[in-house]
């Protein structure tokens, strides 16, 4: 009789416990469901997304050591700048890793890691490269497919924004083979380029005489624009100081005759002065004349900046866009070298052009054009 009560309590319990089990079963299943409805899930079998997946697989969309890398990319612009952003993890890739074709034996296809150890790699290397750098600081991308060649894409770039970094980057870029082919230091400012030629020197200037240093008043042809002349002079016995637009008036001013200079700079009666003379047209030059009665020790320091046109570099450099889900894109093709840019074209697409999101992995045609 014991048994028949215990099973009678125990039955509705039971019975209780299977009831909540598919209570709870029935509602996994329907968030299931509703999670398979609301999260899109590529057909691995559509042809487009068969031929790309093997690239897009080898992509690191949020790893510590890629943001690293990335932080210390852009590190020192302004914070949250995009285009900043932008334009440096281009020039980090074009100028920190070179162009590898793949074994003749087999596709090798390369993770971001693997391309940063070895220092390079082919088209789809160094743009799973870039599109993980981008996606590891929150830069949205496109994995870009031709029949011949592979790049990136951004979107919701400003492009006028985007234009002065990038303009700089290209200055930036011939100011160092500008510095090698004339041999002179290079500076940038504001925008603007300048080849410098420094001079120092100690000397005993004799009572009565005159010191120059300069050009021979040649007027200035491009791409040189225009010179300043900056100038820091010392001395044991109180000088004068001159500055002269050419060589003819330094002579005019040692024989006594009527000459031109920069009325500014004159300078009488000094013992020590910095001071610039900005804008020279021609070629001219620092004087320094004693008529202190007395032998002076002079130590004087010239840099000369000579004002480079950029125009020429930046001719022709035309930023490619396209359109991507009713977007306009920025193209980066990493294979471009120093001499690249961000919006440079690259190679001529042959057939068809892709652009894939490589996390959601929808894709759209694409036709390019000139921003």
């Amino acid at each position: 009789m014991a048994r028949i009560i215990d099973h009678i309590i125990k039955q509705p319990i039971i019975i209780g416990l299977i009831v909540l089990l598919l209570i709870v079963s029935v509602s996994g299943c329907v968030d299931f469901v509703r999670s398979l409805e609301e999260t899109a899930i590529p057909d691995l079998s559509d042809p487009v997304l068969k031929k790309a997946d093997p690239y897009l697989d080898e992509m690191v969309f949020d790893n510590v050591t890629l943001r690293a890398y990335a932080a210390t990319a852009v590190s020192g612009g302004p914070s949250g700048d995009k285009e900043y952003q932008v334009n440096k993890l281009y020039r980090y890739v074009v100028e920190n890793y070179a162009y590898y074709s793949d074994p003749r034996s087999r596709e090798f296809i390369q993770d971001p890691f693997e391309t940063i150890q070895i220092g390079g790699g082919d088209c789809e290397d160094l743009t799973i490269l870039l599109c993980s750098l981008l996606e590891n600081i929150g830069i949205r991308s496109y994995f870009v497919m031709t029949e011949n060649h592979t790049y990136c894409l951004v979107a919701g770039l400003d492009e006028e924004k985007l234009r002065g970094y990038v303009d700089g980057s290209i200055i930036e870029v011939a100011a160092g083979e500008l510095a090698k082919k004339e041999k002179m230091d290079t500076l940038i400012e504001d925008g603007k380029l300048y080849l410098v030629n420094e001079k120092s020197e100690s000397m005993v200037l004799k009572d009565n005489y005159l010191w120059y240093y300069g050009g021979d008043g040649s007027k200035f042809n491009l791409p040189i624009q225009y010179m300043n002349m900056e100038y820091s002079v010392t001395s044991t016995q109180p000088i004068s100081i001159y500055v002269v637009p050419s060589k003819a008036d330094y002579e005019a001013l040692r024989t006594s005759k009527n000459f031109n200079e920069y009325p500014s700079n004159r300078a009488e009666n000094i013992l020590k002065i910095s001071d610039i003379c900005e804008t020279m047209l021609s070629h001219g030059g620092l004087v320094l004349k004693n008529d202190a009665g007395k032998d002076s020790i002079v130590d004087v320091l010239i840099k000369t900046y000579y004002s480079y046109s950029t125009q020429d570099f930046l001719k022709d450099k035309d930023m490619t866009s396209c359109v991507v889900n009713n977007q306009t894109c920025i193209v980066l093709d990493p294979t471009a070298g120093i001499y690249g840019y961000v919006g440079a074209s690259g190679k001529p697409a042959d057939g068809e052009v892709v652009a894939i999101d490589p996390i959601k992995k929808d894709y759209y045609y694409i036709q390019t054009g000139n921003v």
